[in-house]
This record gives C-alpha cells, sequence and structure tokens, in this order.
C-alpha cells in the first residue's frame, strides 16, 4: 500500500512562485553608447573665453504608468582629446520645461564636484542622488557645468581643432541642449537652452530608477512577496528530497 503523502508542488509551480517572489529590476534610461571618434560632446566645455561657459544639459522624461519614479543614479560619458589640464564641473538636475526650454528654478541635486581631464576614449562619470522621488510624465534636465568655477578656463593642445560629434536623437523622451553666459547658477536658470547642434540630438546618458523607498537597483520585496519566495523555496527543495528518496 502507498503511504499517503502531502501532494509536493511540481518544479514549474514551485519555480513560479520563486520568481514572483523576486523583486523587480529599476527602470532605465538609456540613450546609448557614446562615439569613440571625434569629441563627445560639443566643446570646449567649462570655461570657454573670460567671459562665457559652457554648460551641457540632457533632458529626460519619466515614464509614466510606472512605480519607478526614484532617480537613483544619472550617468554621462565625455570625450575630448583637444584639451590639456583638467575641467572642474557639477552635475546638477532641475526640473525642466520643454516649451520654453528653462529650468524650474533651483536645482534638485547637486553633485561633488567632479574634474575632467581630456582624453582619446570616453570617461565615464556617475552620479548617485541618494534617491529624489521624481513625478511620472514629467520631464527634468540633467546638466553638467562649471559656472561655479570661475577660474578654470579650458586649454587646448598646441595646433589641436575642436571638432563637434553629435548622434542621432534616439531617444524621444528628451533631448540635448547647451547654454552658454557667465560665471554663476543665474546661466543655468535665467534664460532658454539652446538644442545642441541646432536640430536635436542625445548626449551619452543613462538614468536608473526604483519604486520610491527602494535602494540600489530593486525594490525589497514586501510581505507577501516574501511569503511567495519561500513558498517557492520550500516547494523546489520538497521535490529535490523526493527525487531523492525514490
Amino acid at each position: 500500500m502507498r503511504s499517503s503523502r502531502p501532494r509536493i508542488l511540481h518544479v514549474p509551480t514551485a519555480l513560479l512562485l520563486l520568481l514572483a517572489g523576486v523583486p523587480a529590476r529599476a527602470q532605465l534610461i538609456d540613450t546609448g553608447t557614446p562615439p569613440t571618434v571625434a569629441n563627445w560632446p560639443i566643446f570646449p566645455f567649462g570655461r570657454a573665453s573670460d567671459v562665457s561657459y559652457a554648460s551641457l544639459g540632457q533632458s529626460f522624461t519619466v515614464p509614466s504608468g510606472t512605480t519607478f519614479t526614484q532617480l537613483n543614479e544619472f550617468d554621462f560619458w565625455l570625450r575630448d582629446n583637444t584639451i590639456t589640464g583638467t575641467t572642474p564641473f557639477y552635475a546638477y538636475l532641475f526640473g525642466w520645461d520643454p516649451a520654453t526650454r528653462m529650468t524650474g528654478g533651483s536645482y534638485l541635486f547637486r553633485s561633488t564636484a567632479q574634474s575632467y581631464t581630456g582624453a582619446a576614449t570616453p570617461t565615464e562619470f556617475s552620479f548617485v542622488t541618494g534617491g529624489i522621488n521624481l513625478t511620472a510624465g514629467q520631464t527634468y534636465l540633467a546638466v553638467l557645468s562649471s559656472v561655479e568655477f570661475p577660474d578654470a578656463p579650458v586649454v587646448l593642445r598646441p595646433g589641436a581643432t575642436q571638432t563637434t560629434s553629435w548622434p542621432n536623437d534616439t531617444y524621444a523622451g528628451g533631448s540635448s541642449f547647451v547654454r552658454n553666459g557667465p560665471s554663476g547658477l543665474a546661466t543655468l536658470t535665467g534664460g532658454p537652452w539652446s538644442l545642441a547642434g541646432g536640430t536635436g540630438t542625445d548626449l551619452a546618458f543613462r538614468a536608473t530608477f526604483a519604486a520610491p523607498g527602494g535602494g540600489g537597483t530593486s525594490t525589497v520585496p514586501e510581505p507577501s512577496s516574501a511569503a511567495l519566495l519561500a513558498a517557492g523555496l520550500l516547494g523546489v527543495v520538497a521535490v529535490a528530497r523526493r527525487r531523492r528518496t525514490r
């Protein structure tokens, strides 16, 4: 006579329960990788002259209909082998009005001081925000600028000629912008920005989102999800034990 034992979950069922308890990964906005030739993006970047500063911006739109609205990190890539020395700068995050091409007042985030040294290969800069809750469907502008460093001119290498390389505008939720003006934050907030390249393109840019209250690149399972995860693990273990005793 067969002994009566509780019915064991089949492997597919156990795995489905296991996967149900795994937290969802964060959402990304990614405009693509930078080109390996020419300068990226437009330069000079920093103090272009004694009275003018060139600032760079990439607008992006938080996806609608999602709970992933906490901006945890954003990244830029820079490449310019025509300059010598280093260029100090900050990264900023502003609200953005696409109709007027203007930032929305005070910045929402400012990084620690950074510096860029001209190089023949793209350099990635990552900015961890600590978690900024944004609004789904709204557009924002991420900025790199030296306007708070008035004593840092850009110096060209002897005989170097600066060129510009702009990719296509492949990201529908935003575009790249430039703003020239004197030192001080008023340059970033006091007037409209210009489309980079004149027609609209993208910088090499990436933004990482999580659900509000989540950390890193994933969210912590809620109690119900944790229970499903435990049930899935128990089911897998039970199936394995049953097969060993056959």
